[in-house]
């Protein structure tokens, strides 16, 4: 199986991903959270999240805890059509480390963005 790596990532296959997130709820339900909350802005974690979080509330469903996947952070919040909106196409915005998650990080901590690393569409 070809694992996709990007510098400075840890890439687990989607089995993995969602064992270390149910591992990683049941442990705080086991601690008293009550309310986990599951919120990613990677695209590919979406499913994962979503599964766990059907998984773990199926097997709480007699108890306080709930696992709660908030999907509509990435996927309903407008950025991508605000985007294109102002004349940008789906190939200047990029995917990974694109306009998106690059003007992001800038608006949060410039120092992290090494602007002269900067390439169109990302990646």
């Amino acid at each position: 199986m070809a694992i996709l790596a990007r510098a400075g990532t840890i890439t687990l296959p989607n089995e993995y991903f969602e064992k270390v997130l149910e591992y990683a709820a049941q442990s705080l339900a086991l601690h008293g959270f009550t309310d986990i909350v599951m919120i990613g802005d990677s695209g590919g974690n979406q499913r994962g999240m979503e599964n766990v979080a059907e998984v773990l509330n199926e097997e709480w469903s007699t108890g306080p805890a709930r696992v709660h996947f908030v999907g509509e952070y990435y996927s309903a919040n407008g950025f991508q059509e605000w985007l294109l909106a102002q004349g940008e196409t789906e190939e200047t915005i990029g995917s990974h480390a694109g306009i998106r998650d690059t003007s992001q990080l800038l608006a949060v901590d410039p120092r992290h963005i090494r602007t002269d690393k900067l390439a169109p569409g990302g990646d």
